[in-house]
């Protein structure tokens, strides 16, 4: 079960290494972040409203406790994003960046302290080894920092100890479903519930923005969102079986960490070869910590 789970986790987090690419062609062509935002969220839980239809067995009394757990972690998840981005606008990439990647750890401790993860060297150690990754791959963006156009601290640390904390808490609820004592055929409806959340929050957001701003859609950003959007479902349900696989192998908390490192990998990946950025060797060995992480959490 536990290898079933992580090669599922690593699928996913594949899948979520292109959803970056995604938004980081988005970035680079300086299209409207809450419009971008919009389109994907929305069109995620469109497309899995369709594929679920007639979603009429998820209406039930028994499962209120399952539809607002994760319609919550889903808004949660989306605020952390937004969090992000608006430390990303007023301090160093590099620092903000290694403080959120480090989210995954809390699932991880939840799952052990709180979950009934069976706690073992081998899954402690890896996920450490991850983590130490995570801060080799992050130390070349730290040669970068530009100290005259950064803003004081005070406005850039607490969204990002914010996000930290929401991407931390949407991943640990994301995996409560994954114990419940839920009906057959229940537990597809957590993408689309996840995208529900989402689309609540996004559409919020931007009906307040629009008093001060407008929204700005073109074809490319349609087409980039609908792209997105299909990557969201296929990646969170691949995400959500590999969680359930962990679970039964009281392993659940190794889904975030797994995931979101082989997302990490892949963006290095695609930013060396693709991008042609520098190729640094403390990043090199941090994927190297990362990837042996994976495969001793496994054992």
């Amino acid at each position: 079960m536990i290898i079933t789970g992580i090669l599922l986790a690593l699928s996913a987090g594949l899948l979520w290494n292109m959803s970056g690419i995604v938004n980081s062609t988005c970035a680079r062509k300086n299209y409207d972040l809450y419009s971008y935002l919009l389109t994907n969220v929305v069109f995620s839980a469109l497309f899995t409203g369709i594929l679920l239809s007639p979603p009429g067995g998820l209406f039930r009394r028994e499962l209120i406790l399952f539809i607002l757990v994760v319609m919550v972690s889903g808004a949660i998840n989306t605020s952390g994003a937004l969090l992000l981005q608006k430390a990303l606008q007023n301090g160093h990439h590099g620092i903000i960046f290694l403080i959120a990647q480090s989210a995954p750890a809390v699932p991880f401790v939840a799952g052990m302290i709180f979950l009934g993860d069976t706690p073992t060297v081998q899954k402690i150690g890896g996920v450490l080894l991850i983590l130490t990754g995570m801060v080799l791959a992050a130390l070349p963006k730290f040669r970068d920092r530009n100290r005259e156009n950064e803003a004081p601290i005070r406005k850039w640390l607490l969204p990002t100890l914010l996000a930290f904390a929401s991407f931390g808490t949407a991943h640990t609820l994301l995996m409560l479903p994954s114990l419940m004592d839920l009906p057959d055929g229940a537990g597809q409806y957590r993408t689309f519930l996840m995208y529900c959340g989402s689309s609540f929050l996004v559409v919020t957001v931007t009906g307040f923005r629009c008093r001060t701003g407008k929204l700005e859609f073109n074809r490319m950003l349609l087409v980039i969102g609908v792209i997105a959007a299909v990557l969201n479902v296929c990646s969170m349900g691949i995400f959500f079986k590999s969680i359930d696989y962990l679970a039964q192998a009281k392993a659940l908390g190794l889904g975030s960490p797994i995931a979101t490192s082989a997302s990490l990998v892949g963006f290095t990946l695609y930013s060396w070869f693709y991008l042609h950025e520098k190729r640094e060797l403390s990043a090199f060995f941090g994927l190297i910590c990362i990837c042996s992480g994976a495969v001793i959490a496994s054992l």
